[in-house]
């Protein structure tokens, strides 16, 4: 299936028909990622009082983490395009009592929000399944307000993550496991530093010595890198990653009309 468009809606029936089943193991998987949820709300600087865009949110997380971490001045829009996963959302945060979240069935690329609407954007596991990274990362761009916060989380490699690599293994005994492009829509399509692309390699990066890995922040300004940022391992508590860019590096990426904050982590 190499269609783009024809990917994209085999994914989104694919989650739509998982659902029932993230519904089922919620309080499982939400103490699972919930490190990576408490990360992701120190890289964005989320806090009383501000607005947070969760992209790919699933059934609700860290959407309603950031809704109960942050207080009910915080209000916090919890997005995915698959409409039976909203619902899952929509019923937890009725169960938890969280009135500062709202929700919306739509997809990275094409957000409906208008520009600078939100103090930061969050995505956490849902990056490398966009089914175009660079205009997902536009939107997301776009609906920031000056200097707001991006954080992303993506998988790191399967030999980090027995949750998915014991499973494969035990499969490629029995099946041949299909050959994927190196671009494609997966859960390990952004594990390692070389398949980013070029203006996200800019800042030194460094792998965690707990059980994750991540980059530093950037600074861009009109498709420019400048900068200095760290971000926190939710496992420790001093910084392990420490980048920066020159501000007259020549490397460019998509032209971005504000500056924000980029934060991207890997997690294993």
């Amino acid at each position: 299936m190499s269609n783009p468009k024809e990917q994209e809606t085999a994914s989104l029936k694919a989650w739509s028909e998982s659902a029932p089943y993230w519904d089922k193991h919620a309080s499982v998987i939400r103490a699972m990622f919930e490190p990576l949820s408490d990360a992701l709300i120190e890289d964005a600087a989320l806090g009383p009082g501000k607005s947070a865009l969760d992209i790919a949110a699933g059934t609700g997380e860290p959407s309603l983490r950031i809704a109960e971490v942050c207080g009910p001045s915080t209000s916090v829009t919890c997005t995915d395009p698959v409409v039976e996963i909203v619902a899952v959302a929509k019923r937890e945060a009725g169960r938890r009592s969280l009135h500062n979240v709202s929700f919306a069935r739509c997809a990275a690329g094409a957000l409906p929000f208008r520009t600078g609407r939100f103090d930061a954007v969050v995505c956490r596991l849902g990056a490398m399944f966009f089914a175009d990274p660079i205009a997902s990362l536009r939107e997301m761009l776009r609906v920031l307000e000056p200097r707001g916060r991006l954080a992303l989380a993506v998988w790191h490699g399967s030999e980090s993550n027995p949750f998915f690599q014991v499973s494969l293994q035990v499969i490629a005994r029995y099946l041949q496991l299909p050959a994927t492009a190196p671009d494609a829509p997966g859960a390990f399509r952004y594990a390692e530093p070389a398949s980013w692309p070029a203006w996200w390699r800019k800042p030194a990066r460094q792998r965690c010595p707990s059980a994750c890995s991540a980059s530093a922040s950037r600074l861009p300004s009109d498709g420019r890198t400048s900068g200095r940022s760290a971000s926190r391992c939710p496992k420790r508590s001093g910084p392990f990653c420490l980048g920066s860019c020159p501000s007259n590096s020549a490397e460019r990426g998509p032209r971005w009309r504000r500056p924000s904050v980029l934060t991207f982590r890997t997690t294993g």
